[in-house]
């Protein structure tokens, strides 16, 4: 990937363009959503009511910091960190029934 080759500046505007860029904005509709219980919106949250929604956005904010820095052992760790956390969202909301 372009954190491996060093080009971290790409990796950079990677991550400061949609779908990244938006994440903030996207999971408030998802936790709009009439399809999911009260239990899948709780634990996907917002950056103002903690879930897994949160972590995401502060990992790609790690990552973005880390890309600037041009850390990319820091990078990596923030990259793996929020596709975890990505995963989970994506999780609860498959689970909920959201396609």
């Amino acid at each position: 990937g372009l954190i491996a080759k060093g080009q971290f500046e790409a990796a950079a505007e990677a991550v400061a363009s949609p779908p990244l860029s938006t994440f903030e904005a996207d999971a408030t509709v998802l936790v709009q959503a009439p399809v999911l219980s009260a239990e899948d919106k709780k634990a996907i949250g917002t950056i103002r009511r903690y879930g897994v929604a949160a972590d995401v956005i502060i990992m790609v904010g790690g990552l973005a910091e880390a890309l600037r820095d041009e850390d990319a052992r820091g990078a990596k760790s923030f990259l793996a960190k929020a596709k975890g956390s990505l995963d989970e969202v994506i999780g609860v909301c498959r689970g909920g029934g959201l396609r």
